[in-house]
Parts: C-alpha cells; sequence; structure tokens
C-alpha cells in the first residue's frame, strides 16, 4: 500500500498559479504525498526548497493562516462568490447564528447571502481583503479588523447534526457525502477530542517511513484534510496522483458517510475515546474555538453532551454508527486509551492493516515525535499558529494535557453517576471491542 520508498526530489516541484498572498505548495517528492516543496528564494530563481520558505509574504508558506490584507498577486487563486449552481456548487447554504450581526456580514469570516451574485451571475473574484484560516476560507470586507470580528459561531445544519458554520457549508458536506473514494484511500474517522490529531501524526509518520520533515513542515490539515470542510476541494488539487495513498480526516458518521466509503473500499481508521474524557476535552475546546457556541458551563454543556445536541451530534449514536460497520467496511478499530498503553504495540498492527512494512528506525522515530510532548511543541500539530480571532489562546492549549481518566478531575459524583446510568442505556447491549474504564 505505501509503495516504494520514497526519495527525495531534486528541484523539479510545480510553481502553483494565481492571485493568492500564500502560495499552496504541490507534491514535489517521488511518491510521497506528504512532502512538498516551495521557492526559498524566488526573486532568485533559484529553484526550489523542501518544506516550509523562510518567512516569504509576511509569515511562513502556509495557506493563509493568519488574517492577511492582499496587496500582491502570486499564489493560489482567491475564492470566488459565485451564484446558486455556478461553478464552485450548489446554492448558499442557510446558517443560524446565536448572536444578532449586522445585515450583510458572517461573523464566520465570509459575505452573508445578501452579499453574493445574483442567480445565473459568473463567479468573480472577491475585492482584496482579510482571509482568514486559509486562503480559499471566507474572505471579509477590506478594511475590516480582525479583532472587531465576533465569536465565529455560526451554524450548518446537515442530515440533522449541527456543524460549525466558519467551517462548513451545504456545498461541503453534500461533496463530501458523495465524494469517489479509492481504494488506496486512508481515512481517519473519529468524533470530535477522540485522538484525531494523535493518528494524523502516527499515519504521517509510517508513510514517510520515519521522516519527521513532513510532520514538521506541513500542517496537519494538509496533511489530512478534512473531508467535509470547506478547504477540502482546494486541498484534493495536491492529492491527485492514483499512484499514492490519500490521508483523509472526517468527522461524520457513519450513517452519512458509510455509503460511499462502501463504494470507493477505502480504508478506515477509526479512533474512539472514553466518553467522559471525550466530554471534558469538547468542553475546553469550546472555549478555545471561537468558531464554536460559547459552552457555559461544564454541568450545562455535559448535558447537551449526553442529549446530543452539541456540535457533530451525539457521542454515543457515532460510535454505534461506525462500529455497526464491521462487516461492511474495512475498517481498523483503535482507541485512544490503547495508543496510551501500547503505542508500540498498536502501530504495529496498524501498518500490517495498511500493508505498510514498519522498519525499526520507522517505529523509532515514530514513537519519539507522537510522543505527546512533541506533538504539543510541533506548531503544524498543534494549532497555535490560527490567529486569537479563530482560537482564543488565552483560554488554554490545544494540546491540552493528552492524559487518560481526567474526567475524575471535572466530574461530580451526581454528574458521574447520570453518565453511567445513560452510558448503560445506550452501549450496554453492544458487544464492544473498545473498552475503557468508567469507573
Amino acid at each position: 500500500m505505501c509503495g516504494k520508498r520514497h526519495r527525495r526530489a531534486a528541484g523539479d516541484g510545480v510553481e502553483p498559479h494565481g492571485n493568492s498572498p500564500i502560495p499552496c505548495p504541490r507534491v514535489c517528492w517521488d511518491g510521497n504525498p506528504f512532502l512538498q516543496c516551495s521557492s526559498s528564494h524566488r526573486e532568485h530563481d533559484v529553484g526550489h526548497s523542501v518544506g516550509l520558505a523562510p518567512w516569504d509574504a509576511l509569515t511562513m508558506q502556509l495557506p493563509s493562516l493568519f488574517p492577511l490584507q492582499v496587496s500582491e498577486v502570486r499564489g493560489s487563486p482567491l475564492p470566488s462568490v459565485c451564484s446558486a449552481g455556478s461553478a464552485h456548487g450548489g446554492p448558499h447554504p442557510t446558517r443560524t447564528r446565536s448572536r444578532s450581526h449586522p445585515a450583510g456580514s458572517s461573523p464566520g469570516g465570509g459575505p452573508s447571502v445578501a452579499g453574493s451574485a445574483a442567480p445565473g451571475q459568473e463567479c468573480s473574484p472577491h475585492p482584496p481583503g482579510h482571509f482568514l484560516f486559509c486562503s480559499y476560507l471566507r474572505p471579509v470586507p477590506a478594511g475590516t479588523r480582525a479583532g472587531d470580528m465576533e465569536r465565529m459561531d455560526v451554524t450548518e445544519t446537515f442530515s440533522g447534526i449541527s456543524l460549525p458554520g466558519h467551517l462548513h457549508t451545504q456545498d461541503s458536506l453534500s461533496f463530501a457525502v458523495s465524494f469517489p473514494f479509492r481504494p488506496s484511500d486512508v481515512v481517519i474517522a473519529t468524533y470530535p477530542k477522540s485522538g484525531t490529531t494523535w493518528m494524523q501524526e502516527i499515519l504521517t509518520l509510517l508513510f514517510s517511513h520515519g521522516d519527521v520533515l513532513p510532520a514538521k513542515t506541513i500542517p496537519n490539515w494538509e496533511r489530512a484534510p478534512w473531508l467535509e470542510q470547506i478547504y477540502f476541494r482546494e486541498a484534493l488539487q495536491d492529492m491527485q496522483d492514483t499512484a499514492v495513498c490519500r490521508l483523509i480526516t472526517t468527522h461524520l458518521p457513519a450513517r452519512i458517510l458509510a455509503p460511499a466509503l462502501q463504494q470507493g473500499k477505502a480504508k478506515v481508521i477509526y479512533v474512539s475515546r472514553n466518553p467522559k474524557d471525550v466530554a471534558v476535552s469538547f468542553y475546553h475546546f469550546h472555549r478555545l474555538a471561537k468558531f464554536l457556541p460559547d459552552p457555559g458551563s461544564f454541568d450545562s454543556f455535559l448535558t447537551q453532551f449526553l442529549e446530543g445536541t452539541v456540535h457533530y451530534g451525539s457521542w454515543f449514536d457515532h460510535v454505534k454508527g461506525w462500529l455497526g460497520q464491521r462487516q461492511l467496511l474495512n475498517i481498523f478499530y483503535v482507541t485512544y486509551e490503547e495508543l496510551h498503553q501500547d503505542l508500540r504495540g498498536t502501530v504495529q498492527r496498524l501498518s500490517t492493516f495498511l500493508g505498510c512494512p514498519l522498519e525499526p528506525e520507522t517505529l523509532a522515530a515514530l514513537e519519539q515525535h507522537c510522543s505527546f510532548a512533541t506533538m504539543r511543541d510541533n506548531a503544524m500539530a498543534n494549532y497555535s499558529l490560527i490567529p486569537m480571532e479563530i482560537m482564543d489562546h488565552s483560554q488554554g492549549c490545544f494540546m491540552r494535557k493528552g492524559v487518560v481518566g481526567d474526567w475524575r478531575d471535572h466530574f461530580s459524583p451526581w454528574q458521574n453517576a447520570l453518565f453511567n446510568r445513560l452510558y448503560q442505556e445506550e452501549m450496554g447491549a453492544l458487544e464492544l471491542p473498545l473498552h475503557w474504564p468508567m469507573a
């Protein structure tokens, strides 16, 4: 599955085209979907270098992680405002907001329907403005200060599930549901805060044969982009080579995604975690992420979590849905707790499932790079590059603790008893291949 050992390219990368403030580098390493190249000394035309260019165009060579004022022409195309049925997909979605916002504005960082092209009009570039998170996400009008943007709690509802509207549209979600998977694709499926980033790092090291360069120079959302998010189609431009496996991430439930996966015969890695720890971690992430609703108190958030009314829906339904695909999908189940207890053994089983030979030096590099301490300090995995307007880092770190059983420091006896009762009602009759201590 992993193919031949990847050799480093000798400056034969492809420079992107368009007019974005920061270019999105194309695949430049032979056979390896992760190792990319970028022009580090463009003004002297000395060719390409692997990894990130040195602090070029205001920031590192990333897809517009920081609010930028568009002032020069280079890189990939700016996003366009398109009418319904245009080249960029279907009709504009309907969004709900928990707070009031001025007409024609979107707290998620983009234009509202009122500011879009009328039906039948051609797509046209936005005027210069800020671009948040990625250059192909939603622009806000020129002159808007990033600090003026309110909390981005726009909600997108799809198939009965609430999702952050800052990252999802009806078009991006519909595209995900009908995505043509390939047998060589590897899909990481998780409920949020269950070990997604950890598995992204593990697979990066597996597929790069222990070379840590891609994990240290390419953001994880480029190495393993989220299928359902707005930027996925842009990410696909770097994943067209049918000779390499595509690493894709999703938080979608099986009832939405399984039909496409069954048809495409992709491999699925499902990571789950003790739901008590998930609830605690998700609560802290809501405090950090401005594109999620204000969680309020932990008690009120836990109530919503147990009711399945939080963003991304019910944890119970998510886990049961993916467990129900055991006979229908080529799927590998693993828990956050297993990774903690026996990373080496779990990775060995994972490499067998993927058909990816695991050499001793690869395993050693993986164990070192995929430790919590290393990932916490890696800007390509810890989301520290995301600006304060999107993640309020004063509220904590994305990589918070990385421990098993942190729920014991948060749950009251009453909350624990309630959780155990509901867990037994929802999961007690299942033959779970995954276990975690609930006491």
